[in-house]
Parts: C-alpha cells; sequence; structure tokens
C-alpha cells in the first residue's frame, strides 16, 4: 500500500477528506503487504503468576538497549524488590534493569537492577543509551529523594549510569548521576525521554514536569516541563537548565527527550503539541516551534543524514488515526502516512519513536489499532525519490502476543526487530496476570 502524503496546512498535520476517500483507504490499509506471521517470537514474557505477590522479574518492561554483542538491555516500570521504606510508594515494586542475552536459539535473562525508590529512583521506562565507556545511561520517573523530601507526588526522579556485569546471576553497579529536585530545576524524565551525550560527554535530556508553574501548569503544583544539561563537576554533575516551557501557545509538559544534529541544534516534542528546536548561541538556547498541531505527540523525533526530521502523531491525521510525517531541511512539512481510526479514539496510533535503517526504511508501533484493536508493528519504505512511502504491516497484536507497544523499536546489524509491549502475553488469562512481553520479529 502506499501511503497517502498530504502537505500540512496552518501547521496542522493531515487535510480531510471526504467518505468515498476514507473507505478508499480502510480498502488499503486491509489489502496492505504483510509479513510472514512465523516471523514473529516472543523471547520473553513478564509474568504475574497469582496476582498478588509482584514478581522479582518485573513487568511492564519499557524501552529497549542493543549491546555490542547482540544482548539486549531494558527497563521496567514495575517490580523487582519492594523497599522495605518507601513501600507506599513502590507497592509494586520500583522497576528493574535487565538483560536477555542469546545463547543459541534461546534467550538468557538476568535482572542486573533493582530500583529501591530512595536514593536511586523508581519506575524507569524510557530506554537507556550505551556510553562510550560501555555504561548504560538510563532515567526514572521518580524517586531519588525521600518521600517526606519531596514537593509532588513524582518524587524528582533520576538519572542514573549502570556497568553491566559479565557474568550472571549477578547485581551491576549502579550510581545515580543526578536527583530532580523538582520545582524550578524540573521533575519526571518522561516515559520516552531517554538522555543523550554532546562530543564532551554532557548529559542533555528533558523532564515532563517542574520549570514554569502558572496557569494550566500549575495543578497538582507540576509544571510545564525544562529541557536540562548535567555536566561533569568535581566529581559530580551540576544541572542547568537549558529551556523551561511556559504557559503560552507554545508546547508544554515533553514526554520524550531531544536529539541532537550536526550543529549542535537540539530537537524534540512537547505532548501539548510543537516540535521543537534549541539552537545554541552567546546568549542561551533558543527556541523554534517547527510544527503546532492540536493532535497529540508523544514520541520523539528523529533525523536522517539530510537533516530532515520525522516523527508521529498519536492522534488526529487524516483520518483521525494518528500520522507520521516529515519535516525536510528545508522546512516543508508534510505527512507520509495517516493512519485509520479503528472506531476507539482513545490513543489509536503512533506513541513510539520511529527507527530508520541504513536504507532510509521506517518502522514503528502503534499502540491501540490493527486487526485486532490492540496495536501494530509497521515498517514504511520509501519510494525512490518520490517523496511516497509503502506501508507494510509486520504484526498485529492480539493479547496473547502482547498489547500496547508503547517504546521504540531497535534493530540489530541482521535487520532483526525487537520490541517490548506495555501488556499481554501468553499467560494472560483469567487466572494468570501477564505484564508485557519482549518481541523479536526477525528479518525477511
Amino acid at each position: 500500500m502506499i501511503c497517502d502524503r498530504s502537505l500540512h496546512r496552518q501547521g496542522l498535520p493531515g487535510v480531510f477528506s471526504a467518505g468515498l476517500l476514507l473507505s478508499a483507504y480502510f480498502a488499503l490499509l486491509t489489502s496492505a503487504p504483510r509479513a510472514p506471521a512465523q516471523t514473529f517470537k516472543i523471547i520473553h514474557e513478564f509474568p504475574w503468576p497469582d496476582g498478588s505477590a509482584q514478581p522479582a522479574g518485573g513487568t511492564v518492561p519499557g524501552g529497549l538497549t542493543l549491546g555490542p554483542r547482540g544482548e539486549l538491555y531494558g527497563v521496567a516500570q514495575n517490580g523487582g524488590e519492594v523497599p522495605i521504606t518507601g513501600k507506599a510508594y513502590c507497592p509494586q515494586g520500583c522497576g528493574i534493569v535487565y538483560e536477555l542475552s542469546p545463547v543459541g536459539t534461546e534467550w538468557q535473562f538476568a535482572v542486573l537492577h533493582s530500583f529501591k525508590n530512595a536514593p536511586d529512583g523508581a519506575f524507569p521506562y524510557a530506554p537507556m543509551i550505551l556510553g562510550t565507556d560501555g555504561s548504560l545511561y538510563g532515567t526514572t520517573i521518580g524517586g531519588g529523594f525521600h518521600s517526606d523530601k519531596c514537593p509532588s507526588s513524582y518524587c524528582g526522579g533520576t538519572v542514573f549510569k549502570l556497568q553491566p556485569c559479565s557474568f550472571h546471576p549477578c547485581r551491576s553497579a549502579e550510581t545515580v548521576l543526578y536527583r530532580f529536585p523538582g520545582g524550578s530545576a524540573g521533575e519526571g524524565p518522561g516515559f520516552e525521554a531517554p538522555v543523550t551525550f554532546d562530543d564532551e560527554g554532557n548529559i542533555y535530556g528533558t523532564t515532563e514536569g517542574g520549570g514554569f508553574f502558572g496557569g494550566s501548569c500549575s495543578s497538582n503544583t507540576y509544571g510545564c516541563g525544562v529541557v536540562f544539561e548535567l555536566a561533569p563537576s568535581a566529581g559530580d554533575w551540576r544541572e542547568s537548565v537549558l529551556y523551561a516551557f511556559g504557559d503560552n501557545a507554545i508546547g508544554i509538559n515533553p514526554t520524550a527527550g531531544v536529539v541532537f544534529d550536526k550543529q549542535g541544534n537540539l530537537y524534540g516534542t512537547t505532548m501539548a503539541s510543537d516540535v521543537y528546536q534549541l539552537s545554541p548561541s552567546a546568549s542561551g538556547w533558543n527556541y523554534n516551534v517547527l510544527l503546532t498541531t492540536p493532535d497529540e505527540i508523544q514520541a520523539g523525533v528523529i533525523l536522517d543524514n539530510a537533516g530532515d526530521i520525522f516523527g508521529v502523531a498519536e492522534t488526529g491525521g487524516q483520518f483521525d488515526g494518528g500520522s507520521a510525517f516529515e519535516i525536510s531541511a528545508g522546512g516543508q512539512i508534510s505527512d507520509i502516512c495517516n493512519f485509520p481510526d479503528y472506531g476507539d479514539s482513545y490513543l489509536p496510533g503512533p506513541a513510539a519513536s520511529l527507527v530508520m535503517d541504513a536504507a532510509g526504511n521506517l518502522y514503528g508501533t502503534t499502540n491501540q489499532d490493527g486487526a485486532y484493536g490492540l496495536g501494530t508493528v509497521f515498517r514504511l519504505s520509501p519510494n525512490g525519490d518520490s517523496g511516497t512511502y509503502t506501508y507494510t504491516d509486520l504484526h498485529d497484536f492480539s493479547g496473547p502476543d502482547g498489547y500496547s507497544p508503547l517504546a521504540p523499536l531497535v534493530l540489530d546489524k541482521h535487520g532483526n526487530i525487537f520490541g517490548t509491549t506495555y501488556g499481554g502475553g501468553p499467560m494472560l488469562d483469567a487466572t494468570t496476570y501477564s505484564f508485557g512481553v519482549v518481541f523479536e520479529i526477525t528479518a525477511n
């Protein structure tokens, strides 16, 4: 199927068309190319056997990171060892870091770290990144400070470093680099807000809360969010707020992180709802809006080698099912694919950032659409220089194979695709709970 490509008008993704066009688009999607079903494989499930005791192996997996030997590193938002102190804050565990190592045709699972709320954080979800020193760097949404020292229910959040061990079973060495104190310094790195490095080893990221307070940003003392930099200083890390989102026409509350271009500019998104650029200058960082939309954007953006920006909106688009869009290096904004609304207007489309392979193919997931209304994995393949993309449905989730893939996919050097689902799994039945899977779609 060739994706519909429509120019954005007045900064809004997509142009609504007549019912005849909508019916034709549904017919096209139904007949869209599909990868063979046998390419999909669950390589790990996060079960909850009796619905009461929290499993030490974690539940609700987040983003994945590919290691140098083909291993996968991931985080799970809940589970792990329930802390003695802060139990009320983490009654189902504060989350884990885990490793999946390929052993023959199977995968070996090992817990590398179990979060304790204070002092090391709680509820990791965003993908970690692999540093040049071989360590993993990640964030937790909450935790860090003890609850009596934290002004809001999110309790700050953290940026952490973890050095994976070379044998199992083990507990890897974890170091908290920074604990967000809330207030103007920001709090609560978002669900899809991994950190990134510059060439000098400084760390950049976003928080969903904190920063500016007032107007619509003052509810529950949460704030509008910030873009931050962490710089090493005398054996510690010092935070600088590069930009504090405000209660005005410009977007607020970034759930996604930031990425660099070759010139040192930063790019990101806000949930309400912009694609923005931060450009360094002698007087600080200048905020530039590249796209404003009423549609909900949860995911971040990616850049290709030419400086073109690619992203997804979870709602809206030409058919109300979300869209994938491109902002060219020259500034032209267009939808490269519009996804249909399958009847559920609650988070129907793509919620996770796209990933790109060396050939320029884009891979992503949708949250609650597809053949069973539980999400899909898809590929968008460019058709030469025409500016159009061919949509291929790689997998439709049905429940026992997982549902709601909310975290970004990762690709290995062989073209295999790995990802996680927020819930579901083979043990999903009336007596056994299943809270997500790690899956692999092998290259065709």
